[in-house]
C-alpha cells in the first residue's frame, strides 16, 4: 500500500503512469496497477479506487461509504486548456484567463460562478441639467448632482467639462486642444461640440496630454478653432465579463416639437441596443424614457451617458438611475 498525496487530477487507463509527490515531499513514478489503494498523508482515511470502462478512476472513502472522492483538504487544479469531452462524464477545471469551468460529456463549456456578483450604480435624485450649447451634437452627461449608488467590481468617476480656448494642429491625424488646468489623462473620453469645423465634434479618447493646458485627439486638421469638451460621469469595469445594463429616467426640456436622444457609451462606442429618443410636443411636458442591453466588458472598459437634441436647449433628468450587472 503506498502513501502519497497529490496524484495527477485526470482519467487513467490500466498501465497508465503517475506522478505522485509522497508525504515526505520525494517525487515517484507509479503505473496505475500498482495504486489500488491510497492512504491520505495528512488525514490516514483509506480510499479505495477502481478503473472504470471508460478509463476513468472512481473514489470511495471507507469512513462513509455513501461519500464518493471526499476531500478534507484543499484541491490544487492545475490550468489547462480546453479538454477533450468523454461521453457521460462531466469535468471540472481551470484554466490561464483564471476562471472555473464545467466541461458536460457532449462537450458544451459552461464558466462556474464564483465570488461575489459585481454591480455598478450610478444616477441622481436631485434634477441635473445639461447645457447643449449646439443642436445634432453629443454632449457628455457630467452634471453634478450624477453620484455614484452601489458599487462591487466597478469604480465610479464624476464627470468635467471645459471650455476649448483653440485648437491647434499635432502630429499627423491629431489635433492639440488648449484648456487651461483640463485635469484630463490619457485614456479618458470626452464629446467635443461647439466647434466651426464638424471634423472636432463628436466622440474621442484623450490620445495624449503633452501639459496641464493642453491634450490631443485624433481629428482632421482643418484650420483654428474654439468649443467646449465634456466627460461624463462613469463606471469602470474592474472584472470582465458579460453583463446587463437597465437605466431609466425622467426628463423635461425647453423645446417644441423637439426630440431628445439619450445614449450609453461603452468608452468611445454608442451603444445602440439600449439608446433612447422621444419627442416632447411642449416645454412643460414630463416625460420618462430607458434602455436596456446585454454588454461585453473588458477590464477598463468605462460605461458614460451623453444627450443631445435637434434644438439647443437643456435638458433637465429630474431622476435617473443606471444599473448595471
Amino acid at each position: 500500500m503506498k502513501t502519497f498525496t497529490n496524484p495527477d487530477a485526470r482519467p487513467v487507463k490500466t498501465d497508465d503512469t503517475f506522478n505522485v509527490t509522497g508525504a515526505d515531499g520525494s517525487k515517484h513514478k507509479y503505473k496505475y496497477d500498482d495504486l489500488n489503494t491510497f492512504i491520505d498523508s495528512t488525514t490516514g482515511a483509506i480510499t479505495a479506487t477502481t478503473l472504470t470502462a471508460t478509463g476513468a478512476v472512481d473514489l470511495q472513502s471507507t469512513a462513509t461509504v455513501a461519500d464518493v472522492a471526499k476531500f478534507e483538504v484543499g484541491v490544487t487544479l492545475k490550468e489547462i486548456t480546453t479538454p477533450a469531452a468523454l461521453a457521460d462524464y462531466g469535468k471540472i477545471y481551470t484554466k490561464s484567463d483564471n476562471n472555473l469551468y464545467f466541461q458536460d460529456g457532449a462537450g458544451t463549456e459552461k464558466t462556474l460562478q464564483t465570488g461575489s456578483i459585481d454591480y455598478g450604480e450610478m444616477g441622481n435624485t436631485a434634477s441635473a441639467t445639461e447645457v447643449l450649447a449646439e443642436a445634432d451634437e453629443w454632449y457628455a452627461m457630467h452634471n453634478a448632482n450624477i453620484n455614484t449608488g452601489l458599487v462591487s467590481g466597478f469604480t465610479y468617476t464624476d464627470g468635467q467639462s471645459g471650455v476649448i480656448a483653440s485648437i491647434g494642429e499635432g502630429v499627423t491625424g491629431d489635433v492639440v486642444i488648449t484648456d487651461e488646468g483640463h485635469n484630463l489623462e490619457v485614456g479618458d473620453y470626452i464629446t467635443v461640440n461647439g466647434c466651426t469645423d464638424s471634423n472636432y465634434n463628436g466622440v474621442f479618447e484623450v490620445n495624449l496630454v503633452p501639459t496641464a493646458n493642453t491634450f490631443t485627439i485624433t481629428a482632421t486638421w482643418g484650420a483654428t478653432d474654439t468649443g467646449f469638451w465634456q466627460e461624463g460621469s462613469y463606471l469602470e469595469c474592474n472584472t470582465a465579463g458579460i453583463y446587463r445594463g437597465v437605466w431609466n429616467a425622467v426628463i423635461t426640456q425647453t423645446g417644441t416639437n423637439k426630440i431628445v436622444y439619450t445614449s450609453p457609451f461603452v468608452n468611445t462606442a454608442e451603444s445602440t441596443k439600449a439608446n433612447n429618443e422621444r419627442t416632447f410636443s411642449g416645454a412643460s411636458d414630463v416625460g420618462s424614457v430607458g434602455g436596456n442591453g446585454l454588454m461585453s466588458f473588458a477590464v477598463g472598459d468605462r460605461i458614460w451617458f451623453a444627450v443631445k437634441s435637434d434644438l439647443a436647449q437643456t435638458v433637465t433628468y429630474v431622476k435617473r438611475n443606471v444599473t448595471v450587472r
